[in-house]
């Protein structure tokens, strides 16, 4: 294959990867206190992500663990998490699974290995909120809601 057209394809198969991330195979987000937001299949989704956190692993341990582990955002704005380990993995409020406190805020449930799911902050007000995943008590990180412009 020649330069140009290896750079046509490699071009193509990135616009189709981008174009593949806002579209949302049957997302849904159970939010505590809120009712489920679902998304059916083939709709594309307009909304800007104002954070990406990736749920990975360690190649040489093992560990799960997200990627950034701290994030801000603004009141209502929306997280596109993406589970880039081999297993599921969710991203629930709390410290951890023990903590009285799990999944009061949000929590997405399970996302499948290699698939995504979005919440929008819209039921949480300006502060820290920790978070962790109830399939690997390591993967912790802390949340960070701030005002959002007027």
């Amino acid at each position: 294959m020649d330069a140009k057209k290896f750079l046509m394809y490699g071009s193509l198969s990135f616009a189709i990867l981008l174009l593949s991330l806002t579209v949302v195979s049957a997302a849904t987000v159970h939010l505590a206190n809120a009712q489920s937001i679902s998304t059916p299949s083939g709709i594309v989704d307009t909304s800007p992500n104002a954070a990406i956190i990736i749920i990975n692993s360690d190649a040489s341990s093992g560990n799960i663990f997200f990627n950034p582990n701290n994030v801000t955002i603004k009141v209502g704005e929306e997280i596109l998490i993406l589970n880039n380990s081999t297993s599921p993995q969710s991203f629930t409020s709390g410290k951890s699974a023990g903590d009285p406190a799990s999944g009061t805020m949000f929590d997405t449930g399970l996302i499948p290995p290699k698939q995504f799911t979005e919440y929008t902050a819209a039921n949480l007000r300006e502060g820290q909120y920790p978070f962790h995943s109830t399939a690997a008590p390591s993967a912790t990180g802390t949340l960070t809601v701030v005002a959002a412009k007027k």
